[in-house]
């Protein structure tokens, strides 16, 4: 699953748990959308010339992801600081984004050969996606039916599981 996909959910938190004016939040969402691209290719550089491996990387990113995500569980609440939560949901993104963008690298370590590498990325692209159709479900069950707080925590919580499973 592709954390980038659920960044959105950033915006109803800010606003709805957190009273963030709605112009601030967009404001950040335009920022966790755009402004992170100019950090992707530092998730290269970590790839090539820090840890020298897609691999390693991934394993490292994830990781990072997933404490991020289960460290908003228990770092905010109604009452923190919302620009710090913001700020926050920008590191995330940012994050995110370093892992995202150097998602196909990885096929030159696995010796993909370069006549399957066209029918691999679209078996993962349909896997993605199908993943994909179950999530946001699952996160608008928990919008429907529980409290913005709880609804939010259990939403971080799957991306926190997600990200151990990645």
């Amino acid at each position: 699953v592709s954390f980038y996909n659920y960044v959105s959910y950033f915006n109803p938190y800010l606003t709805d748990v957190f009273n963030m004016s709605p112009s601030l939040s967009s404001a950040l969402t335009i920022i966790r959308q755009y402004g992170v691209n100019l950090l992707a290719p530092i998730g290269g550089y970590i790839c090539d010339k820090v840890l020298k491996a897609t691999c390693k990387w991934y394993i490292v990113g994830f990781s990072i992801l997933a404490v991020m995500y289960f460290a908003m569980t228990i770092l905010f609440d109604e009452n923190s600081n919302v620009v710090v939560v913001g700020v926050y949901t920008v590191i995330l993104a940012a994050m995110i984004m370093m892992v995202y963008t150097t998602i196909w690298s990885v096929l030159r370590e696995l010796h993909v050969p370069t006549m399957v590498t066209a029918t691999l990325s679209g078996i993962a692209t349909i896997s993605e996606r199908v993943i994909g159709m179950f999530v946001p479900l699952l996160f608008g069950r928990f919008m429907d039916t529980m409290e913005p707080v709880k609804a939010f925590n259990s939403v971080f919580y799957v991306m926190a599981v997600i990200g151990v499973l990645a």
